[in-house]
């Protein structure tokens, strides 16, 4: 068998950069984990001022306001593009009085779509897709 050895040349860059390589990685994955761990305020859906409110509300500034959001509901989260935003809420209120709200609701000729989903053992989620 024979002995592998690397050039002189490349022996004075592989330490320092094996370490810098290690600190790099080490720094980046302490802070990805970090931003897991920390959780930001919920969003509430506020019934008596009938506005979002929170530190940060995790709803995009150019969410229609003529939309009307379930209350009280937390956004759980929203997602942003060049087709529209899609907002995840949730709610302890049974599917069905958040089914009946929406019915009831005169949402625009915007291409809004709407999914209330249940489970029986836990909060009912909304999904509002609002497409541009």
């Amino acid at each position: 068998m024979r002995d592998f050895q690397l050039p002189d040349r490349l022996k004075h860059f592989l330490v320092p950069g094996v370490i810098l390589l290690s600190l790099l990685l080490l720094t980046g994955g302490l802070y990805f984990w970090n931003q897991g761990l920390t959780s930001s305020p919920k969003t509430v859906v506020n019934e008596d001022e009938g506005a979002v409110s929170g530190a940060e509300t995790g709803i995009p500034n150019n969410f229609p306001k003529d939309i009307p959001l379930f209350h009280p509901s937390e956004v759980l989260s929203s997602l942003e593009s060049q087709e529209g935003i899609q907002l995840t809420l949730q709610t302890r209120a049974p599917a069905e009085e958040v089914t009946k709200f929406y019915e009831q609701e005169a949402i625009d000729d915007r291409r809004t779509k709407v999914v209330v989903t249940a489970d029986p053992e836990g909060p009912t989620t909304i999904i509002l897709t609002v497409a541009f």
